[in-house]
């Protein structure tokens, strides 16, 4: 019986054709963080190969990150900032006097997770004032992350700049990828041990951690930008002493680029005067599109998941995509549709 609602659902995929000159942009399903209902821990940034997850209401930290068959379980990234002699923590307080560094808000993008900042005291007589963007960034061609951090001397003097990152590698893990169910897996390594300054690996997984540009003189008006980047690999896998992180962010953030070209090349746009309504189906189409991995390490690629964004459900269910969503995975995933679907076919009756 399913099998034969397979094929009749592979049939309307032949026939079924829709055409559109509309292209979107990832600028266009920009969401403001608070306006995000989610709970922090369901607020994740997904580049179709690595997904992670911001630490809330902090402008620069980080928490777990997932790359199936990777699973970084337990790891987090913060980052502190020492301005001349003054240490400021990226855990902003709302008392009195020095409250550190304040988180101001940011958006959700496709590609990218925007954080902002400030910090502004009299310290010693002297007025310290920064403006502090960070850039959250899962990468495409490897399984990880970077953390861009621009920062903006607002004050009338010059100021000695210094970022330092404490990372927590927790449990890095490589979970088959027949083990990752609907729920986000456990860690299934063993005890994690440091083996280089910058590196830390189980018997299964190894974490490598590289920073750029942390430390600079910054004159008044102007801005710094400093890279951390984390990759997480199989422990057999030689790692480079050094990356080209903008390599790899033009890389990640142009992979998205294409990717909502390529998966909207057939999606219908509508123009209303109401510009809600316009968001609405934004956001319909950004739920697709957060769902699809691409990873050569899947039994397809692309690969479409009933769960995306957070990375520990991957299933692909036939109730979902040829009961619930037919016409819409049809239009996004073109004539990859028909490998799904006999790849679908091909599975024993329960």
């Amino acid at each position: 019986m399913m099998k034969k609602a397979l094929l009749f659902f592979l049939a309307f995929l032949v026939v079924y054709e829709v055409s559109a000159t509309n292209k979107f942009k990832p600028g266009d399903f920009g969401i403001a963080l608070e306006q995000i209902t989610s709970g922090p821990g369901h607020i994740w940034i997904n580049s179709g190969h690595t997904t992670v997850n911001p630490e809330n209401l902090t402008v620069m930290g980080v928490n777990e990150f997932y790359s199936p068959p990777f699973a970084a379980k337990s790891f987090s990234l913060k980052i502190n900032i020492m301005i001349d002699s003054l240490s400021v923590s990226d855990r902003g307080s709302y008392g009195k006097g020095d409250v550190g560094l304040l988180f101001s808000g940011g958006t959700w993008f496709p590609h990218k997770i925007v954080r902002k900042g400030t910090y502004h005291h009299l310290k010693n007589g002297q007025l310290i004032s920064l403006g502090v963007t960070s850039e959250l960034i899962p990468l495409f061609d490897k399984s990880g992350f970077i953390e861009k951090v621009c920062i903006t001397n607002r004050t009338e003097r010059s100021l000695s700049i210094a970022l330092s990152a404490d990372i927590q590698p927790g449990i890095p893990s490589f979970i088959p990828l027949d083990s990752w169910g609907y729920g986000v897996p456990r860690a299934n390594a063993s005890k994690t041990k440091q083996i280089t300054a910058n590196s830390w690996t189980t018997d299964l997984a190894k974490i490598s951690f590289y920073e750029e540009n942390t430390s600079t003189t910054l004159l008044p008006g102007k801005t710094s930008t400093a890279y951390f980047t984390v990759v997480i690999n199989n422990t057999t896998e030689k790692i480079p002493d050094k990356i080209q992180v903008k390599e790899l962010e033009n890389n990640s953030i142009n992979a998205w680029e294409k990717r909502i070209e390529k998966f909207t090349k057939n999606i219908p746009s509508i123009e209303s005067n109401i510009e809600e309504l316009n968001d609405y189906y934004k956001r319909s189409i950004l739920s697709g599109l957060v769902s699809i991995w691409e990873n050569d390490n899947y039994t397809l690629n692309p690969f479409l998941a009933t769960c995306g964004m957070d990375g520990g459900g991957i299933c692909a269910y036939l109730w979902d995509i040829a009961g619930y969503v037919p016409k819409m995975v049809t239009l996004m995933l073109d004539s990859a549709i028909i490998d799904i679907a006999k790849k679908m076919v091909s599975i024993d009756n329960c």
